[in-house]
């Protein structure tokens, strides 16, 4: 049965129906031509010269590639029309001029194959084509499919695949006429075998409103068979899937009610349905792109959702009417309706009974004195998140993407678009097409430049538009940086927010998070001006690291764990603070890169500092792509080196001290990062060494033997025998708060000789996120005395502990004699509090949740000056709960909270960015009874920025 347009009554065509808009360019011979602009379901009619008609189909989209009767002939003109509810559109405003065929392209561009493509299914999506031609597709030689195209990319019907198999495809032009072109053959694409089960795909609940009458399903194996089912009737078949998130229409449309479930198959082999999902997406407002010039006869729209209809109005009055489509889409006026300066435009898209709110108002203006420029399709991993300060332009790993140039002239006259290298000169110029009169569109890519991709420096270029009216010449930025996937960067150290570094307790190490912000301007425009105009990456990994150098004076504390916050707020960094602001800086411009973070042998007395840590970045040099390091804090101005050469010769990094190495690898875990618990743990050897197994989590990378250290660690046999050691534990009894403390330390003599010595026993506090391991010392013994010869001596310990602790900070008793650590032990300390944090693990962008914290007395006596707060990285927003109140009062205070009694304190939680990895911290301080610290692990999530496309029929 064929799709019906479903108009609400509340907002009637009557003369607003909208002509279709053809696409642009058709060149001779073409066979198909692109069509939008119109209503989904209606009836689309395609003629030539006004009134030969080419084609008549009903759409199910509001948007269709649409084959003719017959090719088309140089020089011809074609429209179309639309009809909905027995109204024809007047054909459309401006109708496309048949132009030459572009005979070089097909002759020298090489299509290829789009996506893995599987045995027994029966798409083979093409790319690299050139609009107007006929695509041929051959399995293992022969021919299985061709179709014609009116685009750059086509998904191509075939017979079943085989495998083994390899596909290939190429262009042809003006097939079977006397001046047929033959591209060239694609590489071949080899045929996979169908999984055996097949794999359940999932259904986008962001597509899910009631009303719609279209499904987005995700998951899927190209030439598979879907099937859509709503509470077990089936709503949608007869659809192949030409890429792993497609499209799919539905009969009927869903309601508040339904329950989505899809299937995949091929080869006979049927997945399991997907899980079941009910509508809850809403239908957001589109977007009037302005500016909107006097006498325009159409309006640009963004943000549409397929397959909603569209409707325009002016000054409150419906005008135009056609339907959503991908991208930017150009709805022409209905019955030759023109703006004026001073209507108030604008839209409203509807799905049945759901209708959008009306989207903000464009005012018409009489004219401008400079064309509006807009560039697209940069790498969507630098648009900014939350309240990061926004690049301002698009930024374009090398090699990849099109720069989309969109012009809004309220000009016809001379519009160009000249490309400007980072001097300013002129590269190129951009070809233009008027997609409507004042309307422009153009791209540039990677092959049109006129040396090698991989040559071309990095840094900031520039598009410049100029009329032949009267206005002023435009220049629009945008960034050309270092592409990952030229030395296959891990993604996880490449575009991405986070990085993991480890603090260090006793025989210990944790991950945890700092945030990078390589999407923010104040981290992007510093590391691209550092490497402005190079074309090496190794060379750029030096300037940034020179540039980094300079920023930070040297410290051994802990500051943030914000890059951003780093920049703007401190002028001292810690060797984390350090390693990942290059970091940031390294992944800004397209270098991978991560942190390193080595355990220092503080427990043996061999270093005094507790961990450092370095950066490693992936960049080819002398012939080789390897990871290489930088250490800006300990050693400025140094060369990059390798493991071997660091490990070796770099006092920081070597084995004697040092306990491990390690780092997070490509594919840590989200929710074990700063969870509570310790990531890496070892035992000590009789000789001091760590024990010869890790304990550690499986996405934790030891590094040690993987280039590091020459030698086997962890060895005894080289290791000297100390004079004195420890013998047994202090024996620490258990107490409270401002209480005594008491144990004994007993001292063995290894040694045939008396050894006369200054012990020295302190009572410290540390905080495991600084590189230094005395945050304050409490109390201090010292006795210069005799250990007899092979013999034992013990010295009594009383030190009274603090009244409390901060949170996060734990209480150490440190010995050390001969200027070495004796031993080093936590002190079990009783608090006086426990609180827990109900904070969920995912949330969803937009998304508001009230956190809530619960804080309880556990002692038998008051606790004095109780604070508690919520602190959340950059992807949330906190505020108290209160009515009115802001993020200054999300800080609680109470005088005293008595003994057994328990409280709630609740925040409203705003989640405005997505982010991968997050932890939102708790902490409870008093004045008497200690502190607590409670991580809670998290992630935020964003419907993805995918090129999803309407599935193939069968």
């Amino acid at each position: 049965m064929a799709r019906e347009p479903r108009i609400n009554d509340r907002y009637p065509i009557e003369k607003s129906l909208s002509p279709p808009v053809v696409g642009k360019p058709i060149p001779e011979c073409s066979e198909a031509v692109y069509v939008s602009g119109f209503v989904p379901g209606a009836t689309v009619r395609v003629f030539a010269n006004g009134s030969e008609l080419l084609a008549e189909v009903v759409c199910e989209f509001g948007f269709a590639e649409i084959p003719l009767q017959r090719p088309l002939k140089l020089g011809e003109s074609v429209t179309a029309t639309q009809t909905v509810e027995n109204l024809t559109s007047t054909h459309s405003a401006w109708p496309v001029k048949v132009t030459a065929l572009p005979t070089s392209a097909v002759k020298t561009d090489k299509p290829k194959s789009s996506g893995d493509i599987y045995q027994c299914g029966r798409i083979v999506p093409v790319d690299g084509l050139t609009p107007g031609v006929r695509v041929h597709v051959e399995d293992n030689g022969a021919e299985v499919g061709n179709e014609p195209t009116a685009a750059t990319w086509h998904a191509v019907t075939t017979q079943p695949l085989t495998f083994p198999g390899n596909v290939r495809a190429r262009q042809i032009a003006c097939e079977g006429s006397g001046h047929e072109i033959t591209g060239p053959w694609s590489d071949d694409a080899p045929v996979k075998a169908a999984p055996d089960p097949m794999p359940s795909p999932t259904v986008d609940p962001n597509t899910l409103i009631p009303g719609n009458d279209t499904v987005t399903v995700q998951q899927l194996l190209v030439g598979s068979a879907i099937e859509i089912k709503d509470g077990g009737a089936l709503v949608s078949s007869g659809w192949l899937a030409n890429g792993s998130g497609n499209l799919f229409p539905i009969n009927p449309p869903l309601t508040g009610s339904s329950s989505i479930t899809a299937t995949q198959e091929l080869c006979g082999r049927t997945s399991l349905p997907s899980a079941p999902v009910t509508p809850s997406g809403t239908l957001q407002a589109p977007t009037i792109l302005g500016p909107i010039c006097h006498g325009a006869q159409y309006v640009v729209v963004r943000d549409t959702t397929i397959n909603a209809n569209v409707v325009i109005l002016r000054n409150g009055q419906t005008v135009g009417y056609a339907g959503a489509a991908p991208g930017d889409v150009v709805i022409a006026l209905g019955s030759n309706i023109q703006l004026h300066a001073g209507d108030v435009v604008t839209a409203l898209q509807y799905m049945g009974d759901t209708v959008s709110p009306t989207s903000h108002g464009v005012t018409v203006v009489g004219g401008i004195g400079e064309p509006a420029v807009e560039l697209l399709g940069g790498e969507p991993f630098f648009l900014p998140k939350g309240e990061e300060e926004a690049i301002d332009g698009p930024v374009f790993p090398r090699g990849r993407g099109a720069v989309t140039i969109r012009v809004q002239a309220c000009c016809t006259e001379e519009v160009k678009a000249e490309l400007l290298d980072p001097d300013g000169t002129v590269i190129t110029e951009v070809q233009l097409t008027d997609l409507a009169p004042g309307y422009f569109t153009g791209a540039w890519n990677w092959p049109n430049w006129p040396t090698d991709p991989n040559v071309i420096p990095v840094g900031r270029y520039a598009v410049r538009v100029t009329t032949g009216c009267d206005q002023r010449p435009v220049t629009v930025p945008f960034y050309v940086i270092f592409n990952p996937a030229d030395v296959n960067g891990p993604s996880r150290f490449s575009f991405d927010d986070t990085a993991v570094w480890f603090a260090s307790g006793v025989n210990s190490t944790k991950g945890l998070h700092y945030y990078l912000h390589p999407s923010d301007n104040r981290v992007f425009s510093r590391a691209l001006n550092a490497v402005s105009g190079l074309t090496d990456s190794y060379d750029a990994a030096v300037a940034v690291a020179r540039m980094e150098e300079g920023l930070f004076d040297y410290s051994l504390s802990y500051h943030t764990q914000d890059v951003v916050s780093m920049l703007t707020s401190f002028t001292e960094a810690q060797c984390a603070d350090d390693a990942c602001v290059l970091t940031a800086f390294m992944r800004a411009v397209g270098i991978p890169c991560h942190p390193v973070t080595v355990d220092a042998a503080l427990e043996t007395g061999a270093a005094d500092w507790t961990f450092d840590t370095w950066v490693e970045f992936l960049a080819p040099h002398d012939g080789t792509t390897d990871w290489r390091i930088l250490h800006p804090h300990q050693y400025p101005a140094m060369a990059p080196e390798t493991r071997g050469q660091f490990g070796t010769t770099r006092d920081v990094a070597t084995n004697s001290f040092n306990d491990y190495v390690i780092m997070a690898g490509e594919n840590w875990v989200l929710a074990e990062l700063d969870d509570g618990t310790n990531d890496v743990t070892c035992t000590r050897q009789a000789c001091g060494q760590p024990g010869q197994n890790l304990t550690k989590a499986p996405w934790i990378v030891e590094l040690c033997e993987a280039g590091y250290w020459s030698q086997t660690h962890w060895d005894c046999t080289a290791v000297r025998a100390r004079s004195l050691r420890v013998d047994e534990s202090l024996d620490l009894a258990r107490a409270d708060f401002g209480d005594q403390v008491e144990g004994v330390l007993r001292i063995v003599n290894t040694t045939r000789e008396d050894h006369t010595t200054v012990v020295i026993v302190d009572l410290i506090s540390h905080d495991s996120r600084s590189k230094a391991f005395v945050g304050a010392r409490h109390g201090q013994l010292m006795a210069e005395t005799v250990v007899p010869a092979e013999g034992l001596l013990e010295l009594p310990i009383d030190f009274q502990l603090p009244r409390t602790l901060p949170p996060g900070h734990d209480l150490y008793v440190r010995a050390q004699a001969d200027g070495r650590m004796l031993t080093l032990e936590p002190v079990p300390v009783t608090p006086r509090i426990d609180a827990f944090l109900d904070f969920p693990a995912t949330w969803r962008v937009g998304e508001y949740f009230e956190a809530r914290a619960t804080v309880r007395n556990i002692s038998g006596a008051l606790v004095q000056d109780v604070i508690v707060s919520l602190d959340t990285p950059f992807a949330l927003i906190v505020s108290g709960s209160e009515p009115g109140s802001s993020d200054s009062e999300t800080l609680v205070r109470w005088a005293q909270l008595p003994a057994g009694e328990e409280r709630e304190v609740r925040w409203t939680v705003r989640a405005i960015a997505p982010l991968q990895s997050g932890s939102a911290h708790l902490r409870v301080s008093t004045a008497d009874g200690g502190g607590k610290l409670v991580p809670r692990p998290f992630r935020v999530t964003a419907p993805e920025i995918v090129d999803v496309r309407v599935g193939s029929k069968q």
